[in-house]
């Protein structure tokens, strides 16, 4: 069985073995994503290609002018919230960072909703704090979506959100710190889980 020399199907090589049925359909759709790429740079930069020379030279001629434009649409469509514009244009960092700590002591059961969730409430809140506090209703139907030991109130998801902002602009040490509470939250549940079974 022939694999792709794409990035992805490459990836999925690592991944999986030429005697796994599923091979064929995965590098298809990795081909497929790959041609779907290929095709909007094409219909974006046509027959004048940008000249780059260096990582520094890609950053400002193809990064920049794009988090700008972001940057411009999130601030005419939403809000001039720095917050606001950080969250949106890096959510896939955050969300993750929220999802990984959930799944560590909450379990992989419901850890992406739980982070979606997370997202959303500090969306609405950038856009207007005093209108969209961030409060769980733990009397709904369905509460499957909230947190019970890692993120549990509007302090602690702030306190993160900001430490996860300084680490991205290369000050760790809130991030550490941040990191350091949830996991004693995450122990002390664990602790007392032990304590009353």
């Amino acid at each position: 069985m022939k694999i792709g020399n794409t990035l992805a199907s490459k990836t999925i090589k690592n991944y999986m073995s030429d005697t796994n049925p599923f091979v064929q359909i995965f590098e298809s759709l990795a081909d497929s994503i790959d041609q779907e790429n290929l095709e909007l740079y094409k219909k974006i930069i046509g027959d004048n290609p940008i000249p780059i020379r260096d990582n520094e030279d890609f950053y400002f001629k193809m990064i920049y002018p794009y988090e700008n434009f972001l940057e411009g649409f999130i601030q005419s469509r939403y809000s001039n919230n720095h917050d606001l514009k950080f969250l949106l244009i890096n959510q896939r960092f955050i969300q993750a960072n929220y999802e990984k700590l959930i799944q560590k002591f909450e379990g992989s059961a419901c850890c992406a909703d739980k982070s979606r969730t997370i997202i959303t409430y500090l969306v609405q809140y950038f856009i207007d704090p005093e209108k969209n506090p961030i409060v769980f209703n733990w009397n709904q139907e369905y509460t499957f979506h909230y947190c019970k030991v890692t993120f549990t109130n509007q302090e602690q998801i702030l306190d993160f959100f900001k430490s996860l902002k300084t680490l991205y602009y290369g000050n760790p040490d809130p991030y550490f710190e941040e990191y350091r509470k949830v996991l004693e939250r995450g122990v002390q549940a664990l602790t007392d889980q032990e304590k009353n079974a």
